[in-house]
């Protein structure tokens, strides 16, 4: 029965896509960046969409990390403006590489990797199967190289409007990507390029470190510690026994600093990030002129890092069959992972005793031995230390939109600062039920500091780029862009509607700006923060509205 219906889902996608080539929308727009308006966004399409849209993502990750796309009709009604009211639509979604794929590129009209749920090539999409992430019809494979070429899927394409954690001009130095081409990190956008965005403050997106939980959620952690934990300083924790309060029995056997304490694993995110970005900030305190900052840890200063032996610097020499090993039993462990998903995938792996294995930004293949035996390996193999294994201590870094996804880890307390109100956020009658609500209710109170502005973003020409304009349906926005219609349009309109507290997810830890709308009267369905950093991370908070409520 279940193949059947496969079957039929199948004939009914696919035949959509056989006229891929003669396919036109009302308007077509490409959104890449941040993951953090993902969840937020596909929640809405109900709102936004007449019932019978299609959905896809990719087929290279299992949990929609990389791309998504929909297409349909928009509704005749609102959130809907009446421009957009009735037209058909496609809009696809990339979050692969995260933040900075919303800045540079969307900056220098460059075209890059995106995912073509139309392509009339063949096996580019199959139906998906029954229970997949966000319940899409479509697995695709990704269409274009991030270099602009073509690949045999159909063209790369230039995306119109960006999403990042932090605004752009926070990537720079250890906050760029790596470019595969080059073998080299980026460099960062010229002022001249900078100032061809025009971004948009979108919301408050609340982060907090996730903790395998092996740590208990009750174990004291504060900014300090979460210094030693992610840093290559040389106040370094390489184990738990540097961690004042860590549970002896869990994580310290023999309560002494070496031996077979359990060693400290980061799962952390590639560098152009916006999730690294604002953690490199935090607790970094990179990023702004003038700061004295440390560094943090990258993947080869694991103590494990390349056991095998067969790694060599700036060359792809690892294949999925043999990749690179990372080993925990070696000792401080740092994994940088390409997507959210992948660090919370990390992190459940590093609590079971399960292998990791991932492509890296180097486009490296990698695998953490986190079961004490690698697999799938024709390298010669000898695990560090027999007696060290799971569940590892892990720290990873991610913001509460991925509340609700927890398995094997949790979103941890920092100062005691929620454990010690949780009596005054429960009678405040916030309607969230994940571990989100009470970081942010913190943040719209204006106490919790670990939160950053999502910004949005899109060209206005000043820098010799074509500016993001409506065109007539049908025709190109601009030479060499695939999208058309009124993108412009559409894209404020997402913008609007990401960040307006009528349609945001409070589980998922986001909050409106007071400078966009008033804070309700009630504390019960408040979603509008009490203080903003009028979209710049490197400004103090600056309070707008008084908190109503806290300790």
């Amino acid at each position: 029965m279940y193949m059947k219906k496969l079957a039929v889902a199948c004939a009914l996608a696919c035949g959509t896509l056989a006229a891929a080539g003669a396919q036109a929308y009302d308007v077509d727009l490409f959104l890449s960046g941040a993951s953090a308006v993902q969840g937020n966004f596909v929640a809405q399409l109900p709102n936004l969409m007449v019932p019978g849209y299609v959905t896809a993502c990719d087929n290279t990750s299992s949990n929609c990390s990389n791309f998504f796309a929909v297409k349909g009709t928009f509704k005749s009604a609102a959130p809907v403006p009446a421009a957009l009211q009735g037209k058909t639509v496609r809009i696809t979604y990339r979050t692969r590489g995260g933040s900075v794929w919303g800045v540079d590129p969307v900056a220098t009209a460059a075209k890059i990797q995106w995912l073509d749920m139309d392509s009339a090539t063949a096996g580019a999409c199959t139906a998906a199967g029954a229970g997949y992430t966000f319940g899409v019809n479509l697995l695709c494979s990704p269409t274009g190289n991030d270099d602009g070429t073509a690949n045999s899927f159909g063209p790369a394409r230039i995306p119109d409007l960006g999403v990042s954690d932090v605004e752009p001009k926070m990537f720079t130095g250890i906050n760029l990507e790596y470019d595969t081409g080059a073998h080299a990190y980026r460099t960062a956008l010229s002022s001249t390029d900078l100032g061809g965005l025009t971004n948009f403050p979108a919301f408050q997106n609340a982060f907090s470190m996730p903790m395998t939980n092996v740590i208990p959620a009750g174990m004291f952690v504060d900014k300090g510690t979460l210094l030693g934990l992610l840093s290559a300083s040389t106040l370094k924790l390489h184990d738990w026994s540097g961690v004042a309060n860590a549970p002896l029995a869990a994580l310290n056997p023999l309560n002494v600093s070496n031996g077979s304490n359990k060693p400290v694993v980061v799962c952390r995110r590639v560098q152009g990030s916006g999730t690294q970005a604002t953690t490199n900030y935090f607790v970094n305190n990179f990023g702004c002129p003038g700061a004295a900052f440390s560094t943090p840890s990258r993947m080869a200063d694991s103590a494990g890092f390349d056991a095998t032996g067969i790694y060599v610097a700036n060359t792809v020499t690892s294949t999925a069959a043999n990749p690179i090993i990372i080993d925990p039993s070696y000792g401080y462990t740092v994994v940088e992972n390409p997507g959210s998903g992948d660090v919370r995938s990390c992190l459940a792996a590093a609590q079971a005793g399960t292998n990791w294995a991932f492509k890296g930004d180097d486009n490296n293949y990698y695998q953490v031995t986190f079961s004490g035996a690698a697999t799938g390996t024709t390298a010669s193999y000898t695990n560090g230390d027999p007696s060290i294994g799971a569940p590892f201590g892990a720290v990873g870094v991610l913001s509460y939109d991925s509340a609700g996804k927890e398995s094997g880890w949790h979103f941890h307390d920092l100062d005691g600062l929620l454990t010690q109100n949780v009596a005054a956020i429960d009678a405040s009658g916030r309607p969230a039920t994940s571990t989100a609500k009470y970081a942010t209710a913190a943040m719209v109170e204006g106490v919790w500091d670990f939160f950053s502005e999502e910004s949005m973003q899109y060209r206005n020409g000043s820098n010799g780029k074509p500016a993001l304009v409506d065109v007539a349906a049908g025709s190109p926005t601009y030479a060499g862009s695939l999208s058309t219609g009124p993108v412009k349009t559409l894209s404020d309109t997402i913008i609007k509607v990401v960040g307006d507290p009528a349609y945001i997810n409070a589980n998922l830890g986001i909050a409106a700006l007071p400078t966009n709308y008033v804070p309700d009267a009630s504390v019960t369905t408040n979603k509008v923060a009490k203080g903003t950093k009028l979209g710049d991370t490197c400004n103090p908070k600056i309070p707008q509205y008084k908190a109503q409520f806290w300790n």
